[in-house]
């Protein structure tokens, strides 16, 4: 397959995490993403509600040679692929504000 002469950056925005949890959602899934999107140069990175600023995006990246997410300032995403857990917290307040 050939690169792109553009690729979008991907926010990917999920549910909010629990005590031990960054954000909920299938990390396998999120993992996939942004390895098939890195064969042609692009990047994503996974965020909730919380991580969104004014001027940008706190997200998270998996790093695959050290089997772990890490914390990255990215700017606004071109494209948010919205993996939100469930109905409600997607039409909740804070989600839609």
């Amino acid at each position: 397959m050939k690169k792109a002469d553009y690729v979008p950056l991907v926010g990917i925005l999920a549910s909010k995490g629990g005590k031990n949890h960054i954000f909920r959602g299938n990390a396998t899934v999120f993992k996939n993403i942004q390895s098939e999107l890195s064969k042609f140069g692009g990047l994503s990175f996974v965020f909730t509600t919380d991580d969104v600023e004014e001027n940008g995006v706190t997200g998270y990246v998996y790093f695959f040679e050290g089997k772990k997410w890490g914390k990255i300032s990215f700017p606004i995403p071109d494209i948010i692929y919205n993996k939100i857990s469930s109905r409600s917290e997607e039409i909740s307040d804070e989600v839609v504000a």
